[in-house]
């Protein structure tokens, strides 16, 4: 039985209101935006902050998970010896996996449409990249004139661009394979993004990515209104919120989970909380003692016990922004967390929003 599909589209030299009169008519009530940079710079309705209000304004949600699937990347790890993105090392990355699976799920819950920037799929990730990884979904490419074809239409026009899909048996499995593997692989390197930044480092004779000054930041909620809360996080492009606070069901009815987890995501910001990360009772009964220098060791050992939390945030810390309760850092136990963290990797750069 096949699973509910998701339609793509591109917008290439369509305005906002001819995108919209399409996947309206579609019935689409959802646009997953896939591009890596969010904005336009021919049309400003297509910047992410103008596109996601008036898709509001539509009674169409809007997410971006550019920052998971997009096709556009600048790391060595990422790409051929041409510089190149090779959609088969990007396929194989967990943060591609992580954003296909935030993706299936809003496939349960939406008429999902996958928005890019470039119209025709045959030359885009979307197609190339996204839907090779979800075969097993209906899809439907929206095209340049408005028609629709399927992905399995539009990967035997594919396959037939590299080889005779045509001739091959039907039972001939291997073949059939062996064509797939080559005809994406082709037209993904034919068309992918080329990182001038890669090209100049293995020009350079380097083989891995040199380490890069990593930005986090953290924020409280105590004396901010909702307003001050989410420009201020989109003042400083945060990403990611990992909310640390001990009760994350009190407080400012914007910072109540579940609705903060919300308000972020229309903000097209990601919310994670990890258990790991919140102070034990056993350690915070004593109201006295918080962050005093005992609980501070008793916190740090919690907190490296399981080493594979804070391998996980340093994996991908770009852009991420630990949440407390209090105005002042130092009078929450983000502060330890950042400074473990930094502890681990000399090369984070932490700032803290008021």
């Amino acid at each position: 039985m096949r699973k509910k599909g998701f339609l793509t589209i591109g917008y290439g030299n369509l305005n906002v209101d001819e995108i919209v009169y399409r996947i309206k008519n579609l019935r689409v009530n959802c646009i997953v935006d896939i591009r890596t940079r969010p904005y336009s710079k021919y049309s400003r309705g297509f910047n992410k902050e103008e596109l996601r209000d008036r898709l509001n304004d539509e009674k169409i949600s809007y997410f971006w998970l550019g920052n998971k699937l997009g096709g556009k990347y600048d790391k060595i790890k990422y790409c051929d010896e041409l510089g190149r993105v090779d959609y088969e090392k990007v396929a194989d990355s967990e943060k591609f996996k992580e954003g296909i699976k935030e993706l299936t799920e809003l496939f349960h819950k939406y008429n999902v449409c996958v928005m890019c920037s470039e119209q025709d799929p045959m030359r885009c990730h979307r197609f190339l990249l996204i839907s090779r990884a979800l075969k097993e979904y209906n899809i439907y490419h929206i095209m340049p004139d408005g028609t629709l074809i399927s992905n399995s239409e539009l990967e035997k026009k594919l396959f037939n661009k590299y080889g005779n899909f045509n001739q091959l048996s039907l039972f001939d499995d291997k073949n059939c394979k062996s064509l797939e593997k080559i005809a994406y692989r082709e037209q993904g390197l034919k068309v992918a993004y080329t990182s001038e930044k890669v090209k100049e480092l293995l020009s350079q004779g380097v083989i891995e990515d040199p380490p890069e000054k990593i930005k986090v930041f953290c924020v409280g909620c105590e004396g901010k209104t909702a307003e001050d809360f989410f420009e201020l996080l989109n003042g400083y492009k945060v990403r990611r919120i990992v909310d640390v606070r001990i009760n994350n069901k009190a407080g400012k009815n914007f910072a109540k989970y579940p609705d903060i987890a919300y308000f972020l995501k229309i903000n097209c910001i990601a919310y994670e909380r990890f258990n790991e990360l919140i102070p034990p009772y056993q350690i915070t009964k004593d109201k006295e003692q918080y962050l005093s220098r005992e609980f501070v060791k008793k916190y740090i050992e919690y907190i490296t016990k399981n080493n594979g939390i804070l391998s996980l945030l340093s994996d991908e810390l770009e852009g991420t922004c630990f949440l407390g309760d209090n105005a002042d850092y130092k009078n929450c136990h983000r502060s330890v967390i950042i400074k473990e963290l930094k502890n681990r990797n000399k090369n984070i750069v932490a700032r803290y929003l008021k």
